[in-house]
């Protein structure tokens, strides 16, 4: 149901989403938008605070590298 909200999505807006929707692909898809994203750190994410700035307790900015294309992706959406 969020991809179908993504679009709509308008510079300045800001997503507040769960834990469990934060993948790349929907982080990524909602930046290139001019929206901003605010969620918790999925479970299976490894916290390592020796890497990356740390903005405050519990607040840690990273960047994290691209993962491989997945099967329902286009090449093009992948390449943009």
């Amino acid at each position: 149901m969020l991809r179908e909200l993504i679009p709509l999505l308008q510079a300045g807006d800001v997503l507040l989403a769960d834990a469990l929707l934060a993948t790349w692909w929907i982080i990524a898809d909602v930046t290139a938008r001019g929206a901003d994203v605010l969620m918790l750190q999925h479970g299976c994410r490894v916290t390592d605070f020796s890497v990356g700035e740390t903005l405050g307790v519990r607040d840690h900015l990273v960047e994290w590298p691209r993962p491989k294309r997945p099967a329902w992706m286009s090449c093009a959406d992948y390449e943009s």
